[in-house]
């Protein structure tokens, strides 16, 4: 029995060197043909420069190099490698994870690098790319952190999903011309990308395509571009200006803000653009999906007559935008439009939406009140979530919107409604839930901001609402009742205050 075990490991041992067939020059090789061998793993972990030949010669036979297999070099401490042209294919993870790389060199004949090649080589600073390479995998050089430029050939038609993410120290991209379009996430979160031109050749930008580019400055798209995904500049925080080729027949550029060619819909606002105000061409019909959003210089937005329509992230996270109005010509805002404008005080609704869709103002810490208008039908979920200075809201429809307990997460506002509709908001289900003052009716005078109470307090709501800062119902803004409300009710409100 002893004997059979004995043989056996000989056996098990016989088959683990098989593993490969020679080693020449501290590479391993298999036979995979009469004339051809791949690279594959050895005994010993591979380690500094790595050299593959063209042909190696194993006793009397020489062999063509013409394969790499799969993570043959995954993990090993090498610092160098340069590939041959006789190398079609770079398979998946064939360098995945070597933290010590920092040179690859690939040689005209290389065709095809896989998914996860290099990936992860954090010390890469140098690649060269033969305009040989028609496709680059998905993920092929994520978190080559220290990868500072990268040539793109025009040999390559696609640059796969995530092929460049998280390359934190790319800092100069190339991309010429004969590549047709860009992956998801392929240069997502390049933080030291300063700015990017697309040849003419670019016909497709996938969604996030540059996503998380937090320094980049300057886009410039070519003539042929007809897609721009979702989220494709997303958190590009230090966008100053985007231009588009004259020839193109899809979008267009006026003073660096881009629009689809007949000007009717803003599609992106650079976050950084300088100034605090932005005068809409007036051809302009739509406000596009997160046209504004993550801007970092506007403070005041007027949104003119003959805009129908505010997209979806629109002025998302705007983060210095204070103050909004809008013409009725409005007739939908979107999913999250205002969502995260932390400093927003003060906006004016259009009197023709339906409806506050879902989160449309949620996070808008300083927004103090509101005015529903009257012919809003639905409050969706999070519409005023987190909204936590939110203390008056004026109800207008006369017929309670349908809402529920999310909306208003997280506040407690009074509602203000119409005369004659307080008992409609006392039974309707979650207004129920919250003080119902009918204008008018129930105001003492000289309470601006409804608290019951009237105190200096109501002196800082009714100069806010002059100012145009903060909104409350004018009847109890008009202290003296003169019809007008302007300066003489704040002397009005300090003399009720002082004869208290």
């Amino acid at each position: 029995m002893k004997k059979i075990y004995f043989l056996l490991g000989l056996l098990l041992c016989g088959i683990s060197a098989s593993a490969y067939d020679f080693e020449a020059g501290g590479i391993y090789y298999n036979i995979t043909g009469t004339d051809s061998v791949t690279v594959t793993k050895g005994t010993n972990n591979y380690f500094g420069t790595v050299n593959i030949p063209e042909k190696v010669t194993n006793g009397e036979k020489e062999y063509v190099v013409g394969a790499i297999e799969a993570d043959a070099f995954s993990g090993t401490n090498i610092n160098t490698v340069v590939i041959p042209g006789s190398v079609n294919a770079i398979p998946d993870k064939a360098f995945s994870s070597c933290k010590q790389l920092k040179l690859a060199y690939l040689d005209k004949g290389v065709t095809s690098i896989g998914e996860s090649a290099f990936s992860n080589c954090e010390t890469m600073n140098s690649l060269t790319l033969p305009n040989t390479v028609t496709t680059i995998g998905n993920n092929a050089f994520q978190s080559c952190k220290s990868l500072p430029s990268v040539t793109i050939p025009g040999s390559v038609k696609h640059i796969s999903d995530c092929a460049f993410l998280m390359c934190t120290g790319l800092q100069y991209v190339t991309i010429t011309d004969g590549v047709e379009s860009i992956g998801s996430s392929a240069f997502f979160g390049c933080n030291r990308l300063t700015s990017i031109a697309l040849p003419n050749s670019v016909k497709t930008l996938s969604n996030g395509a540059f996503m998380s580019c937090i320094y980049l400055k300057t886009v410039t798209l070519g003539s042929a571009l007809a897609t721009i995904g979702d989220d494709c500049f997303t958190n590009c925080h230090s966008i100053q200006s985007i231009d588009v080729a004259d020839e193109n027949p899809n979008f267009t550029s006026i003073e660096g803000v881009l629009f689809n060619n007949d000007t009717t819909t803003i599609m992106l606002y650079p976050p950084a653009r300088p100034g605090e105000t932005y005068a809409f061409p007036a051809s302009v019909t739509k406000i596009g999906k997160q046209a504004f959003r993550n801007n970092t210089k506007l403070v005041n937005v007027d949104i003119p007559d003959g805009i129908t329509e505010i997209g979806d992230y629109a002025f998302s996270g705007a983060g210095r935008l204070a103050n909004v109005t809008m013409t009725n010509s409005v007739g939908y805002i979107g999913t999250s439009a205002f969502y995260g404008c932390l400093v927003l005080k003060s906006i004016r609704l259009s009197e023709a939406i339906m409806a506050l869709n879902y989160s449309v103002f949620k996070d808008c810490y300083a927004l103090d009140s509101i005015t529903i208008p009257a012919s809003v039908k639905r409050v969706e979920s999070s519409a005023f979530a987190s909204c936590n200075k939110l203390t008056a809201i004026t109800c207008l429809p006369t017929t309670p919107p349908m809402t529920n307990s999310y909306a208003f997460q997280g506040i407690n506002p009074t509602i203000y409604v119409q005369k004659g509709c307080k008992e409609a908001y006392l039974n309707a289900s979650i207004w129920q839930n919250f003080k119902i003052v009918e204008i008018g009716a129930e105001d003492i005078l000289g309470d601006v901001n409804g608290d019951e109470l009237v105190n200096v307090s109501d002196v800082t709501a009714l100069v806010n609402h002059i100012l145009g800062t903060a909104e409350y119902p004018t009847e109890r803004c008009d202290v003296n009742k003169d019809g007008e409300v302007n300066v003489s009710d704040v002397t009005a409100l300090i003399n009720i205050i002082l004869a208290q």
